[in-house]
């Protein structure tokens, strides 16, 4: 079930406001058989590695948001905005035999069957923005904002402790951008420029080592892990652009290009089975697209478009 309210304003001729609330809640329910006996050595008991989960999973989400547009003098528009999160998941772990028995308790992992993890965290993010409108062809613009994707729990443990101690938190970013909108030569021709930098913190990465999510120091943990963490800190930075073009009746050009580069600005230990800080956070630097396209009118037969 999902909702979604809002309420829009105006003061005077210069100022239009929004306030509103969101509210989502949904139930899911995951089921998977498992055979992972292939992690252990040959001759070590594995039957709790051969199993099936039928694991309830709740979330909801509740927010409370604002919008101001103001706009201070001719052409210049000023938009502020931030907004309230408050989520909530849980998960049942449900671990039983293929044929629904009773998984085998070896090495604790048997006691997974009716765990349950929660998560619980809130937000709060806004966004600033400025732009100037130099002609009808031609808008400067800048913007701030913070964002998050939610945190949540491990959903593949090994062990009890795994799951109760696997909750990780939101991985924020913080994005700045500077741009050019410009329409010209009476709208044929349409150019967008682009600068961005993003500082992302807490990235949620798999982990390779949940020891001390078992509760054991750094690096002795005997079981094996497939957890996530908020176990790194990067940033991205680039420029974009985009053109499009109507030269004449019926005849579309379009093409883009980008360029993002970025790097890693800590990788925790218990990640770095998998990456390490001087491997590419974004790959690869460059990308582009160009296509050109006419459309044909047949009279009453329609009309054919060949694309290339």
């Amino acid at each position: 079930f999902s909702q979604e309210l809002r309420l829009n304003g105006e003061i005077g001729d210069k100022i239009d406001w929004t306030i509103g609330g969101f509210y989502n809640n949904q139930t899911s329910v995951y089921f998977t058989r498992q055979d992972i006996r292939y992690i252990v050595p040959i001759g070590v008991p594995s039957l709790f590695l051969q199993f099936q989960g039928n694991d309830p999973v709740r979330a909801n989400s509740k927010a409370a948001f604002g919008t101001v547009i103001f706009r201070p003098v001719e052409n210049m528009t000023v938009t502020g905005g931030l907004r309230y999160t408050k989520e909530h998941k849980d998960y049942t772990f449900v671990r039983t035999q293929w044929d629904g028995g009773q998984l085998n308790d070896i090495f604790g992992v048997g006691a997974l069957n009716g765990t349950v993890a929660n998560y619980d965290g809130d937000k709060v993010d806004w966004r600033l923005s400025v732009d100037y409108r130099f002609s009808p062809e031609v808008l400067a613009y800048a913007t701030v904002s913070t964002g998050f994707k939610g945190g949540g729990v491990t959903a593949r443990p090994f062990t009890k402790n795994q799951a109760t101690n696997g909750t990780f938190d939101p991985e924020t970013l913080r994005a700045y951008e500077v741009g050019l909108k410009t329409d010209l030569f009476d709208r044929r021709v349409r150019l967008n420029l682009s600068a961005f930098y993003n500082d992302y913190k807490n990235i949620q990465l798999p982990i390779g080592d949940c020891s001390v999510l078992d509760g054991f120091a750094p690096g002795t943990g005997p079981f094996p892990c497939a957890a996530i963490q908020n176990a790194g800190d990067g940033e991205m930075y680039g420029l974009e652009a985009e053109f499009s073009a109507s030269p004449v009746t019926g005849l579309d050009i379009d093409a883009s290009l980008s360029w993002i580069d970025g790097k890693w600005k800590r990788i925790d230990t218990a990640a770095q089975g998998a990456l390490r800080v001087e491997d590419p956070i974004t790959t690869p630097a460059w990308r582009g697209s160009l296509g050109i396209q006419y459309k044909a009118d047949l009279g009453t037969s329609g009309s054919i478009t060949p694309r290339f």
